[in-house]
């Protein structure tokens, strides 16, 4: 179900709607991803674009969707991937990447 699928935000998610840049941000720069072993903004930018991937999230997880969510949600993890992106291409033009 869509609510079941852990969104990289801090809110509940009901649809692509509620998955702002500025959510997945707070995510990713969240102060707690700092005191897990060590993994630095670039790491934690790497590892959820991975997982939000179309192509990975589509290959991953459609098969245990309901087909009647699926197009839902793999609208919602291609904006979450969108965001990412858009949160590594800013990283690297401040320099921190």
């Amino acid at each position: 179900r869509f609510n079941d699928i852990p969104w990289p935000v801090f809110h509940i998610v009901s649809s692509a709607d509620d998955i702002t840049y500025a959510s997945v941000h707070q995510f990713i720069y969240h102060p707690l991803w700092q005191h897990k072993a060590c993994i630095n903004h670039h790491d934690v930018i790497r590892r959820e674009l991975f997982r939000w991937h179309p192509d990975k999230f589509r290959a991953r997880m459609m098969p245990k969707i309901h087909s009647e969510e699926q197009e839902a949600i793999l609208r919602a993890a291609m904006v979450v991937s969108q965001h990412i992106i858009e949160v590594m291409r800013l990283s690297r033009l401040q320099g921190e990447a």
